[in-house]
């Protein structure tokens, strides 16, 4: 089989597989992009206790949304979606009153496809 010939039969079913796939799941075919403004609050909530004893800077950290977030009359991103985050300070309570400190950073949250 001639080079030529191998690409055609794979550009083929490739368009193939694209046709049929904007049949079967027109939701794929017709995804949109959505911008959400800054400063849009995600509520989100632990899944669970974060603390300077037990998580360490770097260690991955699960939340959930706790309500819809809607931009212009649509849910973007559904409650209970999954954020993922890291902790990115941790430091135990010291003497003499000190605080024990956690800080954390959400990278990233599943939106509604």
């Amino acid at each position: 089989m001639r080079q030529n010939e191998k690409m055609f039969r794979v550009t083929a079913i490739t368009m193939i597989t694209w046709l049929l796939s904007s049949f079967l799941f027109p939701s794929i075919a017709i995804a949109k992009e959505v911008e959400i403004p800054f400063g849009t609050v995600v509520p989100l909530r632990v899944e669970e206790a974060i603390h300077p004893a037990t998580h360490t800077v770097g260690q991955q950290v699960v939340f959930i949304v706790d309500r819809d977030v809607v931009v212009d009359d649509e849910i973007v991103i559904a409650a209970g979606s999954a954020a993922f985050g890291e902790i990115t300070q941790s430091t135990k309570k010291g003497s003499v009153g000190k605080p024990a400190v956690i800080g954390v950073t959400v990278n990233h949250v599943l939106a509604v496809d």
